[in-house]
């Protein structure tokens, strides 16, 4: 409850700030002149001083999927969305119901940026803030918040996914080589770098629920893989790697990896080169976005 009221707050006073800032009426700075000389780069939303909005108030009523969209087009552009926009999707949550969970275009919207080159934190973060992620993926809602109480874990659930999923497209862009050479190496080799995000969007969704949330997370991630049009091979990837996302760390943290039967239990498990290349790159950044410190160079040589 704390968090969430914590997170309510900030967000409240951010778009307070914002509104405050807008009756200035500042002039756009030179870098946003060319997208307001290009306005059709925008889609079907416009500038308002610096910030992303929409055209017309009924926007999201006539098309809930624009409330995706439009933090797809922000994340694009690298733009902040104006408040009045953030006020417009508050009052129109209830647009995304089960239809738009399950609608195509909808969809393709959540996993382009899930998967975009500018990477998908910041605008997953804001899409949490304005409600629209935890409507959108309502498995994801209960872990908004959630508190992990034990020694190592810092963030709540939500906070940790996305913070892993940072740490991913780090390791993707090349920018932790020098501290995490393998991982940086392999996600280069892996054919299925689209399962790889959503796995780790996954690994710790079913957190809270009581049983083993590997097991459930499985489940819930087979069902999300469905909505995006993932191919057989593709949702079965996906659930392996949830299902056993703490393989890897069990098996190097607590067997001897010098006992050739650990190895051979690992490989009975893991069964493909393509299914290890994935587990390792998720596990580095499961284990990376767990608390500053956690990961060393120890843990990276077992």
């Amino acid at each position: 409850g704390y968090f969430i009221a914590v997170r309510m707050v900030g967000s409240v006073t951010r778009i307070f700030c914002a509104l405050l800032e807008e009756e200035k009426k500042r002039t756009p700075r030179k870098v946003f002149t060319w997208l307001w000389q290009n306005p059709w780069t925008l889609g079907g939303f416009r500038l308002e001083g610096e910030r992303l909005t929409v055209r017309h108030a009924n926007m999201f009523a006539k098309r809930p999927a624009a409330m995706l969209e439009l933090f797809a087009v922000a994340q694009q552009h690298g733009l902040d969305i104006h408040p009045r926009a953030l006020q417009l999707i508050a009052r129109s949550l209830t647009r995304i119901d089960q239809k738009l969970q399950n609608d195509t275009e909808a969809n393709r919207i959540f996993l382009d940026i899930l998967l975009s080159d500018k990477g998908p934190e910041t605008t997953l973060r804001r899409m949490s803030e304005a409600g629209v992620l935890g409507r959108f993926i309502p498995d994801f809602n209960r872990v908004i918040g959630m508190t992990q109480f034990n020694m190592y874990h810092v963030f709540t659930v939500d906070e940790h996914t996305l913070v892993a999923l940072g740490i991913l497209h780090a390791i993707e862009k090349g920018q932790l080589k020098g501290q995490l050479p393998l991982a940086s190496d392999v996600i280069h080799r892996v054919r299925m770098k689209r399962v790889l995000y959503v796995a780790l969007l996954c690994h710790d969704i079913a957190k809270g629920r009581g049983g083993d949330h590997s097991r459930m997370g499985e489940k819930i991630v087979r069902r999300l893989c469905v909505r995006f049009g993932f191919s057989d091979d593709e949702i079965d990837t996906a659930a392996w790697l949830v299902r056993h996302h703490l393989l890897f760390s069990n098996t190097a943290f607590k067997r001897d990896v010098n006992d050739p039967k650990t190895i051979s239990d690992f490989v009975a498990q893991v069964q493909s080169s393509e299914r290890l290349k994935l587990l390792v790159v998720l596990t580095v950044a499961d284990m990376r976005a767990v608390a500053p410190g956690v990961w060393n160079v120890w843990k990276g040589a077992l």
